[in-house]
């Protein structure tokens, strides 16, 4: 049996070492749950960010692909439909004697299809037609093709086709044709730049007077006509092209 001052000295003795045992113990626990708790979080915090990141850049890299894809695809449908119609309004033909030139229904389309599609996408329009024409496909006036038509009286009004539907987009993104009124005036500004390329090479084949008289007088009541027609059309047909490309006159810059 120990005596009691021996179990004091012994006890004396024990605890500092119990003391740096509990210490050790404490400090073990703590220094391995910041640790554990650090290295939990950054991985974490890693892991979390890394797939957050690469699940959203993979997503906003994908979204505009293919919302690109689908415009061009969209620009695709609207060149064809644009191109067809016109060979459909070409065969719509009537010859009014004297003139040399037939009255057709493609001075309308033309510029409709100008003041719904914009400049760009409108020239590429109606270049397609002409192409087409010209690789001999029937879609000329009166099912003709060929260069031969292109050298012809009507060469002149063909080629200001191309030129009119540029100037009916520029005046489209302006903010013309979304009113008849509008509409109206840009289908005559348009009108006059046919008349110019039509009456310029018609009046180097035949003269300047006969050019007038065969190119120009007899289309003046019927393209009247026109105006009054495409001011009732137009607003519903821009609306069309909106509602499948998703642009409007104030983006169809950036559309093309």
């Amino acid at each position: 049996m120990l005596s009691t001052t021996r179990k004091d000295t012994l006890l004396d003795a024990l605890l500092p070492a119990a003391r740096a045992i509990s210490n050790s113990g404490i400090d073990s626990g703590t220094h391995s749950g910041i640790d554990s708790g650090t290295h939990s979080g950054i991985d974490s915090g890693t892991h979390s960010g890394t797939h957050s990141g690469t699940h959203s850049g993979t997503h906003s890299g994908t979204d505009p692909a293919k919302a690109r894809l689908l415009r061009l695809a969209a620009q695709l449908v609207l060149v064809v439909a644009g191109s067809m119609l016109l060979a459909a309004s070409a065969q719509f033909k009537l010859l009014i004697p004297p003139s040399p030139v037939p009255v057709t229904g493609q001075t309308l389309v033309v510029l409709m299809i100008g003041l719904a599609y914009g400049p760009r996408l409108g020239a590429m329009t109606v270049l397609a037609y002409i192409l087409a024409g010209l690789r001999g496909l029937p879609v000329f006036a009166g099912g003709t093709s060929g260069w031969a038509v292109m050298a012809g009286p009507s060469g002149g009004y063909i080629v200001g086709f191309l030129a009119a539907v540029f100037v009916m987009g520029l005046l489209a993104e302006r903010g013309m044709g979304r009113s008849m009124l509008s509409t109206a005036l840009a289908m005559l500004a348009g009108n006059l730049v046919i008349y110019l390329f039509g009456y310029a090479w018609l009046a180097s084949l035949i003269g300047p007077g006969k050019a007038f008289v065969f190119g120009v007088q007899p289309f003046l009541w019927e393209d009247a006509m026109k105006l009054v027609v495409a001011a009732c059309l137009m607003p519903v047909a821009w609306r069309a092209v909106k509602a499948m490309t998703g642009t409007s006159f104030s983006d169809r810059g950036q559309f093309q």
